[in-house]
């Protein structure tokens, strides 16, 4: 039992509103939220020539896991957790998609002595596709441990009815993007289990086009669910 901070970022290949690449920008972004875990998605590996997870893993001093979804002209993107613990198991749950191929990677972790399950995942732009993965996350994600589910649903509040079947949500999530002037809330974070989403917040940031989402979890009890 304990309190964790966990973000939630799309960091858009560390790509900022500019146009540059910087993973120093998007690594002094986590270092904001102090989060003891956290999901990235839009995250790159190219081969040895751009190592993304590596990269971030080395400038946060954070234990990574990447999950590559689909690739690209050589270019594998995916969901990267980083951990500031251990990293005990993992698996992949293959979400399909029309046009581009979601996946959502779950890992049991140990944080500061606490153990819990984290997912992560980026799902489609088609809201009828993404409808079936919400469903997909509900029957198949694991049960036997607290569990975080975090990342890019491409999706409203309004639209999350059935993951609140198993999580808790904020009812009034702060918007993550654009990160200039911010208007759609698209980044979540739910628990389900014997967890607590106790406060979700942005902070601010031009390491990427979204905002980074943290949510103040505590794994064991069951309480109200407030936004900043």
């Amino acid at each position: 039992m304990g309190e964790v901070r966990i973000a939630t970022y799309n960091i858009r290949h560390a790509q900022g509103i500019e146009g540059l690449i910087s993973h120093k920008r998007v690594a002094r972004t986590l270092a904001l939220t102090r989060c003891d875990a956290a999901v990235l998605t839009e995250v790159w590996r190219v081969g040895t020539r751009l190592d993304q997870p590596a990269l971030l893993a080395g400038l946060t001093g954070m234990e990574p896991l990447f999950s590559a979804v689909h690739r690209s002209l050589g270019r594998d993107t995916g969901n990267l957790l980083l951990v500031r613990g251990r990293i005990i198991d993992s698996a992949e749950i293959d979400l399909g998609g029309r046009a581009e191929r979601r996946a959502c990677v779950v890992a049991e972790v140990e944080v500061a002595g606490t153990r819990f399950r984290l997912a992560g995942t980026h799902l489609t732009l088609d809201r009828r596709t993404r409808a079936a993965q919400f469903r997909q996350l509900v029957d198949e994600l694991p049960d036997d441990l607290p569990l975080v589910l975090a990342g890019d649903f491409n999706a409203a509040p309004a639209e999350l009815e059935v993951l609140r079947e198993r999580f808790t949500f904020a009812e009034n999530p702060p918007s993550t993007f654009p990160s200039v002037l911010p208007f759609r809330a698209l980044d979540h974070i739910g628990v389900s289990g014997p967890a607590s989403l106790l406060e979700v917040e942005t902070y601010p940031s031009l390491a990427s086009d979204h905002l980074p989402l943290l949510g103040r979890v505590e794994i064991g009890l069951r309480d109200s669910v407030n936004s900043t």
